[in-house]
C-alpha cells in the first residue's frame, strides 16, 4: 500500500507541474474556463483519494461540481 501512495504522490506532483506550466502560458480570458476545469479536476481527484484513504464520503465532491 505504501508504494501506491508514493506512486500517486509522484503522479500528483507531475500533473500539478503540467497544469501550472499551462497556466503560466495564459494570455487571455478565453482560456480561463479551460484552466478552471483542469484545476477543478485535479483538486477533485486528489480530494477523492484523500476521502477514500480516510473513509470519508465522496458526496461533497459530487455536489460541488453541480
Amino acid at each position: 500500500m505504501l508504494l501506491n501512495v508514493k506512486e500517486l504522490s509522484e503522479h500528483s506532483a507531475w500533473a500539478d507541474s503540467k497544469v501550472w506550466t499551462e497556466v503560466m502560458k495564459l494570455n487571455g480570458h478565453s482560456e480561463i474556463k479551460y484552466i478552471f476545469d483542469l484545476l477543478f479536476h485535479l483538486h477533485s481527484v486528489q480530494h477523492a483519494y484523500l476521502c477514500i484513504w480516510t473513509g470519508q464520503s465522496l458526496d461533497q465532491i459530487a455536489r460541488r461540481r453541480k
